[in-house]
C-alpha cells in the first residue's frame, strides 16, 4: 500500500506539467473545446490526489516502521538477557544499553529516511524524466548529464561519513557509560570529591562528539551545493536550447516546469547518503548483538 501511495504521489507531478502545457497553449487563447472551468477543476483534482498519496504514504510507512522498531528492540533485548557473563565484563554496560535504545532507533530512522526518500524520489525522477523524454528527448539528454556527477559526489563522501559515524557511535556509548557510572556511584563521587574528575570525563566525550558532528556536517553539507550548482548549469543550458527549438509556449512551460520539479528529488537523493551511513554504522552494532553467541545453559 505504501508503494502504491508513493506511486500515486509521484504521478501527480508529470500530470501537473501537462495541465500547465494545455493551459498555456489552449486556455489563454480560448481554444479549448470545453468550459474553462474544467481547468481549475483538473488542477484541484491533481493536488487532491497528491494529498491523498502523501497522507497514505506517511500512514502506512509509520505502521510498518513502528513494528520494525519494536521487533528489533525485542530481539536485541532478548539476546541481551542470554549473553555470557564475560560479555558484560569485556564491554561497558552503557555500550550495551546504547545499542538497544539508541542504535536500534537510528537503524529504523535510516530505513525511514532512506527507503521513503529513495523509493518516492526515484519514482518521481522516473516519471519526470519519462515526461521530459516524451516532450523533447534531445534536451532531456543534455539535462541528465548531471546524474553521473551526482553519483561521483555521493560515492566520494560515503566512506568518510561511514567512518565518522562509527566513531560517533563509539563515543556516544562511552558518554552513556560515564553518565551511568556517575549516576550509580554518586555517593562515592561525593565522598571522594570526584566531581571535577567526572566533569572532565564527560567534557572530553562531549567535545569529541561535537568534533564528529562538525566533520560530518562538512562532509554532508558540501554534497548539496555542489549538486545544485551542477544541476543549475545543466538547466541553464537546456533553457537556452529550448528557446531556440521549435516549441510552443505550452511545451516550453511544461519542459521548464518539469525540469524545476526534478531539482527537488535529485537534491533529496543526494542527501540520502548522510542518514544511510549513520544507519549502516548503527546496524553493524545492532545485528552484532542480535547474532552474538548466547551463554550455554545445561539446565
Amino acid at each position: 500500500m505504501s508503494l502504491l501511495a508513493m506511486a500515486l504521489t509521484a504521478s501527480t507531478q508529470p500530470l501537473l506539467g501537462k495541465a500547465l502545457e494545455l493551459l498555456m497553449d489552449m486556455g489563454f487563447k480560448n481554444k479549448v473545446p470545453f468550459s474553462l472551468w474544467w481547468i481549475p477543476g483538473v488542477l484541484v483534482s491533481i493536488f487532491v490526489l497528491r494529498g491523498i498519496g502523501t497522507f497514505a504514504t506517511a500512514y502506512y510507512n509509520n505502521w510498518v516502521l513502528s513494528r520494525v522498531l519494536n521487533d528489533l528492540r525485542g530481539q536485541a533485548f532478548a539476546r541481551l538477557l542470554r549473553l555470557p557473563v564475560a560479555r558484560f565484563h569485556e564491554e561497558s554496560t552503557g555500550k550495551v544499553i546504547n545499542i538497544v535504545v539508541n542504535d536500534v532507533r537510528q537503524v529504523v530512522d535510516m530505513i525511514q529516511s532512506v527507503f521513503i526518500s529513495f523509493v518516492r524520489d526515484v519514482l518521481v525522477v522516473i516519471g519526470l524524466l519519462g515526461s521530459l523524454l516524451w516532450l523533447n528527448w534531445m534536451l532531456t539528454l543534455v539535462a541528465i548529464v548531471v546524474v553521473p556527477l551526482t553519483a561521483v559526489i555521493v560515492r566520494t563522501t560515503s566512506r568518510r561519513l561511514r567512518q565518522l559515524n562509527r566513531e560517533n557511535l563509539r563515543v556516544t556509548a562511552e558518554m552513556t557509560q560515564v553518565v551511568e557510572e556517575a549516576a550509580r556511584g554518586h555517593q562515592v563521587v561525593r565522598v571522594f570529591s570526584g566531581e571535577r574528575y567526572e566533569n572532565r570525563r564527560f567534557f572530553l566525550r562531549s567535545e569529541a562528539l561535537r568534533g564528529f558532528s562538525q566533520r560530518m556536517t562538512v562532509a554532508f553539507a558540501a554534497t548539496t551545493p555542489v549538486t545544485q550548482v551542477a544541476t543549475s548549469v545543466s538547466l541553464s543550458v537546456v533553457v537556452v536550447l529550448a528557446l531556440r527549438a521549435d516549441m510552443t509556449v505550452g511545451e516550453f512551460t511544461q519542459f521548464v516546469t518539469l525540469m524545476l520539479m526534478l531539482l527537488t528529488p535529485l537534491k533529496a537523493l543526494a542527501e540520502v547518503n548522510g542518514p544511510m551511513q549513520r544507519g549502516i554504522a548503527a546496524a553493524e552494532s545492532v545485528f552484532a548483538l542480535i547474532d552474538a553467541p548466547v551463554e550455554h545453559d545445561p539446565g
